[in-house]
């Protein structure tokens, strides 16, 4: 992102030479690519700082023409983010900024109370643009929940998946990843075993007590999710299947 803006976030004493490849020429490089923009899609926005978005949006304002149109209102006044269309991508579930407030925090100007310093400007207005009200702030959300990434809609790993998503691994399905007995048949998910058989379905609670007693398929089913630790690793929503 720093270098789509052509900002430097570690100056090194170059940015105001004109020299071709200087920081300097490759701002100037940057202001006239962006003049073309008419949107901004920023993916894992999870990772942006309240205070970076704030800085994003002070920097397209300041690089886009006054010329553009679209960049000030019937007032005069500078547009968020220059005037420039912008989509946010992603899931906060994920990974958060290396440095400074997460978008998805509760902003510190709503509860000065429970910080002993206040935030920042740049961190406030960041905050602002996802969490306020009308011009300037985020104008919808769209929730996006069919996973599109595996193949084959195996709803136990989506399952899995979605718990360490959400940091909440269930004790079942720890057993499962390492091959240890459950308290329900092999092929279960959800609030019921997947294999169709009268038998696990009828006898649940002496499968709980024995997972020998359940049928073929749920074994299979069994030794199938047990051989995830064994082979591989789970990461961000995939599987990592080692060498």
């Amino acid at each position: 992102m720093h270098a789509a803006f052509g900002m430097t976030p570690f100056a090194c004493g170059s940015e105001n030479s004109k020299e071709p490849g200087s920081d300097g020429a490759k701002k100037v490089e940057a202001a006239q690519r962006i003049q073309q923009w008419r949107w901004l899609i920023i993916d894992e926005i999870s990772m942006v700082s309240a205070s970076f978005l704030a800085e994003l949006d002070a920097h397209l304002r300041s690089v886009m023409s006054a010329a553009r149109q679209g960049k000030v209102d019937a007032e005069g006044v500078d547009r968020p983010f220059g005037g420039v269309n912008v989509l946010f991508c992603g899931d906060f579930y994920q990974l958060e900024p290396p440095g400074g407030a997460p978008l998805n925090a509760i902003p510190t100007s709503w509860v000065r109370k429970a910080r002993q310093y206040a935030p920042s400007a740049r961190e406030d207005h960041g905050h602002c643009i996802f969490w306020g009200r009308g011009e300037g702030s985020v104008a919808g959300m769209t929730e996006l929940v069919e996973c599109k990434r595996l193949e084959g809609h195996d709803e136990w790993f989506l399952s899995v998946q979605d718990e360490f998503r959400r940091g909440a691994l269930s004790e079942r399905t720890h057993q499962f990843l390492h091959g240890r007995p459950t308290d329900v048949a092999g092929s279960w998910v959800g609030c019921g075993p997947t294999c169709g058989s009268e038998q696990c379905t009828k006898n649940a609670e002496a499968i709980a007590r024995d997972n020998a007693q359940e049928c073929g398929l749920c074994q299979a089913e069994r030794r199938r999710r047990g051989s995830w630790s064994r082979r591989g690793r789970m990461t961000n929503g995939s599987f990592c299947q080692s060498s």
